[in-house]
């Protein structure tokens, strides 16, 4: 899969404003006497253009596996440009052609630098953060993974630290993708994947996974998902009985 294209066939592009806000909220306490408290981390959410998955059908259509898995390591948070965009420096209009000489140059941007005081420049892109998955159980597989297998499958969001300037503090912020929490080692879900440049990623973001509760039956990860409706409370067996029954029969045992 193209890499412009990493969070699979379904469209997902982030609001560039979510960063930009996370940066700067602190732009009006610069000089401020207690500036520790906006540096502690606090959560943002970002608005995530996607279709909501209807029901299993479309679920299972679009995915390349379904496991069950454990998450077992959080790694690094990268960050991806959205599909087909590069980041550009800015270019001041030229002036006039008509304006007299004695004004050229009059009320000329000046050149800011990232190491200016009081500017505050976020990362370019959408932050993603890579997660290791060790498998238990495969429901569904087109993608070679087997039982016992560690694979990689990525999310939008992350924990993101922005320097503010010599003798401020480091401003954090969670970055978080709408309605999809980020994923925490030691949880044990239920994931629709589909195969991306390196690993995977969920089918439709927060439609396409399912946490376990103490019963070890499906509980949604977005509460207003139609499909995650649809199986709230269902068993892994039941699941599986239903993937059965559309001709893709699982491997790898319980």
């Amino acid at each position: 899969m193209n890499k412009q294209h990493f969070f699979g066939r379904r469209a997902y592009a982030a609001s560039a404003g979510a960063l930009v806000v996370a940066a700067t909220v602190f732009l009006g306490l610069q000089g401020a006497p207690d500036e520790s408290a906006w540096a502690a981390n606090r959560d943002v959410e970002m608005h995530m253009g996607r279709v909501p998955v209807q029901n299993l059908d479309e679920l299972n259509s679009t995915s390349d596996a379904v496991v069950v898995g454990r998450v077992v390591a959080t790694g690094a948070v990268h960050f991806i440009l959205p599909s087909g965009e590069q980041p550009h420096a800015f270019q001041p209009s030229a002036a006039p052609k008509d304006l007299p000489k004695d004004k050229v140059g009059a009320g000329k941007t000046p050149e800011i630098s990232r190491l200016q005081p009081n500017i505050i420049t976020p990362p370019a892109g959408m932050p993603v953060t890579d997660f290791t998955i060790e498998v238990s159980q495969v429901m569904r597989n087109g993608a070679g993974v087997a039982k016992g297998n560690r694979i990689t499958v990525s999310q939008p969001g992350g924990v993101v630290q922005i320097p503010l300037g010599e003798g401020a503090p480091t401003l954090t912020r969670t970055m978080l993708a709408e309605h999809d929490a980020l994923m925490v080692p030691g949880q044990e879900q239920v994931l629709f994947l589909q195969k991306a440049t390196s690993g995977f990623v969920v089918t439709g973001g927060p439609d396409g996974r399912f946490k376990l509760d103490a019963k070890r039956t499906l509980q949604p990860v977005d509460e207003g998902s139609p499909v995650g409706q649809a199986h709230k409370g269902e068993t892994i067996d039941g699941l599986q009985s239903k993937l059965n029954s559309k001709g893709v029969a699982g491997t790898g045992g319980d």
